[in-house]
């Protein structure tokens, strides 16, 4: 008898210290998950205002880059012919409309321009991509052309226009 009651309290001890044990796992767990909310909170905030910020830079950028899409076509046109003409020494005229491209980097798109030589039909190019410089976008008057790329050419070489490809070459 004596035996079992040694053993009934040697149990008893250890299930009160497991007890003990699993009570304090628990209340660490629950001081533990206090604290990850309180930090959490303040997370969420920081990455709230983070994504906000990098919200309106990319919008604000975006809608920078956009602004060459609404300006008025025939003066772009226009605008991009007397640039062409002063910074190349090249006479062009748009045959079809040009349309605004963003990547891989700001330009005009024209399909069909026509390059002339003393009111004669020297080049006809079905497509050409003009590069517009990204500084100061937001004014039309101060429009830059970085280069020119002409694709699909036509070239109409007569003896009297040899001079004009021989000064270009």
């Amino acid at each position: 008898m004596l035996n079992i009651n040694i053993t009934k309290k040697k149990f008893n001890k250890l299930l009160i210290s497991t007890n003990r044990l699993i009570e304090s796992f628990f209340n660490n767990l629950s001081s533990n998950i206090k604290e990850y909310k309180k930090k959490s909170s303040i997370y969420k905030k920081i990455n709230n205002r983070a994504f906000l910020v990098f919200g309106s830079l990319l919008f604000l950028s975006l809608t920078y880059f956009l602004i060459p899409s609404f300006f008025d076509k025939n003066s772009v046109k226009l605008k991009l012919e007397q640039i062409i003409k002063d910074q190349y020494n090249i006479q062009i005229k748009f045959v079809d409309d040009i349309s605004y491209g963003l990547f891989p980097k700001p330009h005009f798109y024209a399909n069909n321009l026509n390059i002339f030589q003393d009111d004669n039909i020297l080049i006809n190019s079905k497509n050409t991509k003009i590069s517009i410089s990204i500084n100061k976008l937001f004014s039309f008057n101060e429009l830059k052309v970085k280069n020119i790329l002409f694709k699909d050419n036509e070239f109409n070489i007569k003896k009297k226009n040899l001079t004009f490809f021989s000064n270009i070459l």
